[in-house]
């Protein structure tokens, strides 16, 4: 049976926000060179799907009949979103979220630049390179992987409950990573004196550079004036390293 394929075409001012949602697919941002945002999914009979522009905000979603876990012969739906050179050099998005359940999310083929971004990653992938977040990038892991490259953001928050995080890049403000059994590995392009740490550790372990803090532990540390904010720390049975330039 000949597979369905959606292309959707939106005018460049009249997106400014995002939202993305998918229990199921593999989501991909590229580079056009056409003057318009371009949305294209194919393998989409497995499930329901929409793309639509509510206001100013660009809303993708696909949603999986539930009897299709049992087929395991099933295939991930698969949706590219297609953004042109102007809007990536010139234009950034207001606010963005993400809602993945399975299936990879991948924005490293392009610089991805937005005001906010909200991630919440259930059992899948996220992966992200040149990525500006002007103010707060939040992102909730449960069991799935985020890694990010060459990023920055105004301020960080991570809640990661048995999955695993790798952020490098900068951050201009507070940073608070929580994980409960997982992993969560920063690679700061900051002086560690740019913050101030509070750090708490349950059964798991927490690094700081060269300082560490393992089961029951807490503590506090100021190694500079802690201009850009404060680190907040907080580890259950998992793992927490910081590294700074």
């Amino acid at each position: 049976m000949e597979q369905e394929k959606r292309i959707d075409m939106f005018a460049v001012d009249q997106v400014a926000d995002l939202f993305i949602s998918a229990s199921c697919a593999n989501i991909a941002f590229q580079e056009t060179s056409g003057s318009e945002i371009r949305v294209e999914a194919e393998e989409l009979e497995n499930g329901r799907y929409f793309c639509t522009l509510k206001g100013k905000r660009l809303e993708i979603s696909y949603d999986i009949h539930k009897m299709v876990f049992v087929n395991i012969h099933r295939k991930n739906a698969k949706i590219t979103v297609y953004l042109p050179k102007e809007q990536i050099m010139n234009h950034k998005f207001e606010n963005v979220k993400f809602v993945i359940g399975a299936g990879d999310l991948s924005i490293k083929n392009i610089p991805f630049s937005c005001k906010s971004l909200n991630a919440e990653i259930g059992a899948g992938k996220w992966e992200a390179k040149l990525l500006a977040v002007s103010e707060r990038l939040y992102i909730e892991i449960g069991a799935g992987s985020v890694k990010m490259k060459k990023t920055t953001a105004g301020s960080l928050e991570v809640n990661c409950g048995a999955g695993n995080c790798v952020y490098k890049g900068r951050v201009n403000g507070d940073i608070k990573i929580n994980c409960g059994v997982g992993n969560c590995k920063l690679y700061l392009e900051n002086e560690e004196s740019d913050f101030r740490y509070a750090v708490s550790s349950a059964l798991g372990k927490v690094r700081v550079n060269d300082n560490k803090i393992s089961a029951f532990g807490t503590g506090k540390m100021q190694t500079g004036k802690g201009t850009l904010g404060t680190v907040v720390l907080e580890c259950g049975m998992g793992n927490i390293e910081v590294e700074t330039a």
